[in-house]
């Protein structure tokens, strides 16, 4: 599983990639399958900004770090690909936070990518 603070159609490689799933779920499962992933050794973390990788260490409860890299995607025929993407929304971060900041909300979604 990758935990990502970016999600954009150009990750996909389009020839392999047909099935594309998005799903908003709630933060208590996105703790669930971050935890499992973790706890499994299967947790790849892809997040650019360090502020958020705090913030999202704290919601979901597993340890996390500012890593970014760019992501293609591209599912092995019969695998799956699957993500979380923490959509933060609110005022500009400081750098400074390990929590949301008033305002600031974080929607999660689960995403899914099979050849």
């Amino acid at each position: 599983m990758i935990i990502t603070n970016a999600f954009s159609m150009s990750m996909l490689d389009t020839r392999d990639a047909k099935y594309l799933r998005v799903e908003e779920i709630g933060v208590n499962q996105a703790s669930v399958l971050a935890c499992t992933a973790h706890t499994e050794g299967n947790l790849t973390t892809a997040v650019g900004s360090g502020t958020l990788a705090a913030i999202f260490a704290g919601q979901l409860d597993v340890p996390l770090v500012c890593q970014r890299m760019a992501l293609k995607l591209n599912p092995c025929r019969g695998e799956e690909v699957e993500m979380l993407f923490g959509q933060y929304r609110g005022p500009r971060l400081t750098g400074a936070e390990d929590e949301l900041p008033e305002g600031g909300s974080l929607t999660w979604y689960r995403i899914e990518i099979r050849a």
